[in-house]
């Protein structure tokens, strides 16, 4: 039996099968974004296996034949295979994360994951297509690693390669494990800036800010969000007009308020046109910005404010 199904030389093994659907899987969730406790768990388990044993079926598309295999010729047992799929997912995958973060899209995790979903497929055809080359009895085939003796001597042998690799595996799994329990994941933030337009090229400058507001003109600042809270969060921004007499504030009126959401890792920014609703000296423009919408009774100020940016400006009377 096991010698008919070798024979079979339309047979490309179900093994790819399997990684095909599973990085067809890992591409639909994150293009998705499907974020079910089940879709979750599918995906992590899919992502430290897939791409790795595509890989490896790339690289060894021959059947391993005990006592005189060799993995120079491309033959390797269905032990390393499996152990070898789960090493290579574990370096390939972070590299994967780090060269998207260095792309103008981020390291968003719906991006990351279709990533790493489209990588599993390339390898998988390319290694289907390598394993059409090889000669159907010497072609890796899954379907009969159960059903001849030498295959399951093989197996049960092992070799001090595979005892090596079950053995690596295990401390890169303790090692990632240790890492992940006590390394800090770092400082969530939200980084908010007041910024003028370079007259030369539009770009967004923190400076030339101006020293006047005059009633009759339109004068425009940019400003800037990027949400890094590590969840898409919604932010409401407060544009007051403040007279202070010392360090006591005299009063305060507010000229502008709006609300924008932003998904985690990104950015927002908007031009905003400044009309002052009154005249005078040393008047200081505050921007405030808040998680969520501001409550009625909330005291606008920098006190209450998530974050806050100033600068000090006169408005002229018109004419003068």
């Amino acid at each position: 039996m096991a010698d008919r199904l070798v024979d079979r030389p339309g047979f490309l093994g179900s093994d790819l099968i399997l990684i095909a659907i599973l990085g067809l899987s890992i591409t639909v969730r994150g293009a998705l974004g499907i974020e079910t406790v089940s879709s979750v768990l599918l995906g992590v388990s899919a992502i430290l296996f897939a791409p790795g044993y595509a890989i490896i079926a790339l690289l060894f598309p021959k059947s391993a034949s005990p006592g005189s295999r060799t993995w120079a010729n491309g033959e390797i047992t269905i032990v390393e295979r499996m152990v070898l799929g789960i090493g290579v997912s574990i370096f390939l995958v972070p590299l994967l994360g780090i060269g998207l973060g260095y792309t103008p899209l981020g390291m968003q995790p719906t991006f990351f994951v279709t990533l790493v979903g489209s990588v599993t497929l390339l390898f998988t055809a390319l290694a289907a297509v390598r394993r059409q080359t090889i000669p159907p009895s010497e072609r890796f085939d899954p379907r009969v690693l159960h059903w001849t003796s030498s295959q399951l001597k093989g197996v049960r042998d092992g070799s001090v390669v595979t005892v090596l690799l079950v053995v690596g595996l295990v401390i890169a799994m303790a090692g990632i494990g240790v890492t992940a329990a006590t390394t800090d994941p770092g400082e969530e933030f939200t980084a908010f800036s007041v910024t003028t337009a370079d007259p030369t090229d539009s770009t967004s400058v923190a400076g030339d800010y101006p020293d006047e507001i005059l009633l009759e003109e339109d004068t425009q600042l940019q400003v800037g969000i990027t949400n890094r809270e590590g969840e898409q969060t919604s932010y409401t921004v407060v544009v007051l007009l403040e007279s202070f007499d010392g360090k006591e504030r005299q009063s305060s009126s507010e000229l502008d308020r709006y609300s924008v959401t932003i998904v985690d890792g990104g950015s927002v920014q908007r031009a905003h046109t400044v009309i002052p609703d009154r005249v005078g000296e040393d008047l200081r423009l505050t921007y405030l910005l808040y998680k969520g919408e501001v409550s009625a009774d909330t005291e606008l100020n920098a006190d209450s404010a998530y974050r806050s940016v100033h600068i000090w400006v006169d408005v002229p009377s018109e004419g003068t």
